[in-house]
């Protein structure tokens, strides 16, 4: 259901989706291809999901779906939240 919401975040414009090139990792200088979520400023979520979802990103900043699923496993998982 998360999936379903950033997806439906990213279809709102409330988050950008693009493609970017970048440096693999910080030890690893190999440009690869990756897709990047930004959060828009003045961002409104309108259901607890959106508010749950929108809590993973810093506004203006990138977020890659590795960090992503990084910062999802490192947060406190309070299903109720996102219901």
């Amino acid at each position: 259901m998360l999936q379903y919401t950033i997806q439906h975040l990213c279809f709102t414009g409330t988050l950008k989706a693009e493609k970017k090139r970048v440096a693999a990792h910080a030890r690893d200088p190999r440009i690869v291809t990756r897709l990047l979520l930004t959060c828009v400023k003045g961002a409104t979520p309108t259901t607890r999901a959106e508010r749950y979802a929108l809590d993973l990103f810093q506004t203006g900043a990138d977020t890659s779906l590795g960090q992503l699923r990084g910062k999802f496993k490192k947060q406190d998982t309070d299903f109720e939240l996102f219901k």
